[in-house]
């Protein structure tokens, strides 16, 4: 993936917020299935189950759709991803002095961010 494709993708999510946030200032509360959601399909997904087990409201599923308020999308948004992996957590340290690992890491958070 190159840097021109992560911009497209960046402005593409960013759009996508945008236009939720002025459709909920503008004509209420609307519903927001899984598909395309900024927050990607499985965050969007556990958020529904998450919301329906509580009692929060703002989510509903529909047959295989899942289906968030606009307004509770934006709770979501905020509220942050998940927590990371226990492999994750206990990747052993790599050397302080590898140049090469850190020219890749670079790049690889650049893209990623």
């Amino acid at each position: 993936m190159g840097s021109e494709d992560i911009v497209g993708w960046f402005f593409g999510l960013l759009r996508e917020a945008i236009r939720l946030e002025l459709r909920s200032q503008s004509q209420g509360d609307e519903w927001v299935s899984q598909k395309g959601s900024p927050i990607g399909n499985r965050r969007h997904c556990a958020a529904v189950r998450r919301r329906i087990a509580n009692g929060e409201g703002g989510a509903e599923r529909r047959g295989k759709r899942f289906l968030l308020m606009t307004q509770a999308l934006c709770e979501e948004r905020t509220r942050g991803g998940p927590p990371p992996l226990p492999a994750l957590a206990k990747a052993t340290p790599r050397p302080p002095s590898d140049p090469a690992y850190d020219a890749v890491l670079s790049v690889a958070r650049r893209a990623h961010h």
